[in-house]
Parts: structure tokens; C-alpha cells; sequence
């Protein structure tokens, strides 16, 4: 046990204050001074690193292409719910005008009535929210720093309410 004891006295001899002081001086470095100096750099670049990375991703090819498709079938979409509008609303049109209403003593009959009726108009209007919220997203991303760019030059900016595209029968 001497032998451990002599060993541990000379280990701990080495060790002397200003060795000890050096040692925990480079660990405080290493461990919380230069993470918090990377931080710091990071957080002063970030905005010009973000700049940077929002241009990479801008005209990266897979950017391009999703932004262009994306308008151009949200376009065509559009002008394909409105079309669908006015069908709906002629079958609707059709359906009031082809079938009078029955007596309110017929009530299976005024019930069906009903349902066909409600049918019709439940059709139409999910046509004119779902033509609704696609102008919207396109308004929206015809706005967005991604995609803007690249709509086609033969597509509106925004969708601006023509008989076309105006989500109305």
C-alpha cells in the first residue's frame, strides 16, 4: 500500500496550482467558450446565409419545375371548377324548374324532394369552395419568394375574377 501511496503523492506533486489553473482555463474554452463563439458567428451571418440559402433553393431545378407545374395545373383547376360551377348550377336550375315541388302533404315525396334538391345545392357550393381556395393558394403562392419567379409569363399574377375564373355559375 506504500507503494500506491508514494505513487499517489508524487502523482498529485506534478499537479501543481498554475498546471491545474492552465487545464481548467482550456477545458472552459473547449467546452463553453468556443460553442458559444460558433453560436455567436452563426447568429451574426444568419441573415446572410439565409439570403444565400433562399437564392440556392430559388433556382434550384426541382424549385422550378414544382413552381411552374404548380401554377399551371392550379390555373387550369380554376377554369375547370368554374366550368363545373355552371353545370351545377344549370342541373340545379333544371331540377327546380323540371320538377315542381310537391304538396306539403306528401311527405315522402317533399322529403325526397328535399334531398335531391339539398343534393344539388350541397354539389355546387363544395364546387365554388373548392374553386375559391384554389385561386387563394395560387394568389398565395404566386407571392412567395419560391415560387413567383417562376410563373409562366401567360398566367396571371393573381386570379382576378373573370367570367372564367370567377368561381360563379
Amino acid at each position: 500500500m506504500t507503494n500506491f501511496n508514494q505513487k499517489w503523492e508524487e502523482e498529485v506533486d506534478r499537479w501543481d496550482p498554475r498546471r491545474v489553473k492552465i487545464i481548467i482555463a482550456v477545458l472552459l474554452a473547449v467546452v463553453i467558450i468556443a460553442p458559444v463563439s460558433i453560436w455567436g458567428i452563426r447568429v451574426a451571418t444568419s441573415d446572410t446565409r439565409g439570403a444565400g440559402n433562399t437564392e440556392i433553393e430559388r433556382n434550384s431545378a426541382e424549385n422550378r419545375i414544382r413552381a411552374q407545374a404548380y401554377f399551371e395545373q392550379s390555373f387550369e383547376d380554376i377554369k375547370k371548377f368554374d366550368l363545373q360551377i355552371g353545370d351545377a348550377q344549370k342541373a340545379y336550375d333544371d331540377f327546380v324548374t323540371n320538377n315542381p315541388k310537391p304538396s306539403a302533404d306528401d311527405l315522402v315525396a317533399a322529403q325526397i324532394y328535399g334531398q335531391q334538391l339539398n343534393s344539388r345545392q350541397v354539389t355546387l357550393t363544395g364546387l365554388q369552395q373548392q374553386c375559391q381556395n384554389t385561386v387563394a393558394n395560387y394568389d398565395a403562392e404566386a407571392r412567395k419568394t419560391l415560387a413567383a419567379e417562376w410563373r409562366s409569363k401567360e398566367l396571371p399574377y393573381q386570379i382576378d375574377g373573370s367570367p372564367a375564373t370567377d368561381c360563379r355559375s
